[in-house]
C-alpha cells in the first residue's frame, strides 16, 4: 500500500478514536485475520498517539525557531536601518555609499516644477 499524501479529516480521525475504543471494549471480538485484530489495533493506536504528541513537539519546536528567526531578521533590520541613517551622515545624502546601501541618491530625484500661476478673471 503507497503512502498517503493527505491527512484524515477530523470528523473520520475522531469517528476512528471512537471506533477503536468500542472494539477495545468488546470482549468477544475475534476476527478471522489476524491483521484484524485487537492487538494490531491497538498497536496502530498507540502509533496514532505516539505519532501526535511527535508532532505536537515538532510544532512547539518549529514555532520556537520561527519567532527565533523573526527576532533575528528584525534585529538585522533595525541595524542596517541604524547604517543607513549613519551613512548619510558621514558620507552625506548624494555619495555613492549610500548609494550601495540600497538608498537613492538626492541629485537623482525628479525637481519639483511650479505651476504657472494664473491671474483670475474677472467677469463684467
Amino acid at each position: 500500500m503507497d503512502t498517503p499524501k493527505r491527512r484524515l479529516s477530523s470528523k473520520v480521525a475522531e469517528s476512528n478514536l471512537v471506533a477503536y475504543n468500542n472494539l477495545a471494549a468488546m470482549p468477544d471480538y475475534a476476527p478471522k485475520k489476524e491483521e484484524f485484530a485487537k492487538e494490531t489495533a491497538a498497536a496502530h493506536f498507540n502509533q496514532v498517539l505516539d505519532a501526535r504528541r511527535m508532532e505536537a513537539e515538532a510544532e512547539v519546536k518549529w514555532r520556537a525557531q520561527r519567532a527565533s528567526a523573526i527576532a533575528a531578521e528584525w534585529r538585522l533590520h533595525n541595524t542596517l536601518l541604524g547604517c543607513k541613517a549613519q551613512t548619510l551622515a558621514q558620507f552625506g545624502p548624494d555619495s555613492n555609499e549610500a548609494e550601495s546601501l540600497g538608498l537613492k541618491k538626492k541629485s537623482e530625484y525628479k525637481k519639483r516644477k511650479r505651476k504657472a500661476s494664473v491671474a483670475p478673471v474677472k467677469v463684467a
